[in-house]
């Protein structure tokens, strides 16, 4: 029954992962000064899900799409609880050029690139397949997300709400028909969350269509 894994300082490429994850009582993970390039998308499930603290400082960080679960992490946490976790505070990456050095808690997730092949793709398609994981983990997270939308004869009823710790702006709300010809778009403020759409009999018959 370990409950703290102390693995720092040992030149580490990789994690036995799965040994990680079927440790029930594991609270601590010390991996701090290896060499690591990946901070596993089942480390961070385990981290929301069972409370283990991963210590990770020191590694060499790969921040592409596979790190986007980790960040999508850090976002739903509090910035003001963030300054004082020093588990993420030094956290920076190796690689790519363009991010080196750069900290986990200030780059914006739409520099957290993956290349498009096989390769990759099979590897998103493994993380999806797992048990509570999935492959929108990997990809760039809205600023905001629909809650509900309902319809009416003449009406269409839209409410959402923001996905982001940042300040959010105004944005544009788009409605396409089928053939994405734009029946619909209007400036939306910043501070509503919800918006009453009128129909015409144009509008509806598109939408019928």
């Amino acid at each position: 029954n370990i409950t703290e894994l102390i693995l720092r300082n040992n030149s580490l490429e990789s994690l036995p992962t799965p040994n990680i994850m079927s440790s029930k009582y594991l609270k601590l993970l010390d991996v701090r000064q290896n060499q690591l390039t990946s901070f596993e998308p089942e480390l961070v499930r385990k981290i929301k899900h069972e409370g283990l603290v991963v210590l990770f400082q020191g590694n060499s960080l790969k921040c592409d799409c596979f790190t986007r679960p980790l960040k999508h992490y850090l976002n739903r946490i509090r910035p003001s609880l963030l300054k004082t976790d020093e588990k993420y505070q030094n956290i920076t990456c190796a690689e790519p050029v363009t991010l080196i050095n750069e900290n986990i808690l200030t780059i914006d997730e739409d520099r957290l690139l993956c290349s498009g092949n096989t390769e990759i793709d099979a590897k998103i398609l493994e993380h999806s397949n797992t048990e509570g994981e999935s492959a929108f983990d990997f990809t760039t997270e809205p600023d905001l997300a629909f809650r509900d939308v309902q319809y009416s004869q003449t009406s269409i009823y839209a409410h959402w709400f923001i996905t982001t710790n940042e300040d959010v702006g105004d944005f544009i709300l788009y409605i396409r028909d089928a053939t994405n010809k734009l029946q619909y778009s209007s400036d939306v403020a910043y501070n509503l969350r919800s918006l009453t759409i009128p129909i015409d009999e144009t509008f509806k018959n598109s939408l019928q269509d």
